[in-house]
């Protein structure tokens, strides 16, 4: 973590440098304990697991099960809507990471 960090977070930065077309939205960091938080406030989430090698054959479709079961989990539970929540995936042998825009900051009640 301490060397993404010093490196800038190249990860998170390189989610948004693929399309030239459109501003990326900078994400929103809302506390969990604020009763002022919007349910419509869209963030952007990225999870990164790190793995032990993978087989490079193994990779892409480590990549598409995580991207489609974390779609499902965020859409069942009412935080994503299928129409408006971009996923991004990458993956190497040693890591799997979704970047995913559009992801509300709470569950509507």
């Amino acid at each position: 973590m301490k060397k993404r960090e010093e490196l800038g977070y190249p990860l998170l930065a390189s989610a948004h440098s693929d399309d030239d077309t459109e501003t990326p939205e900078q994400p929103v960091a809302v506390p969990v304990d604020d009763p002022t938080a919007s349910i419509d406030t869209m963030q952007t989430l990225l999870l990164e697991i790190g793995t032990e090698e993978l087989p490079a054959a193994d990779v892409d479709l480590a990549s598409s099960q995580l991207e489609s079961s974390l779609r499902a989990a965020l859409i069942s539970a009412r935080l994503l809507d299928d129409a408006t929540g971009a996923i991004k995936c990458y993956a190497t042998p040693r890591r799997v990471a979704v970047c995913i825009s559009g992801v509300r900051g709470k569950q509507p009640d």
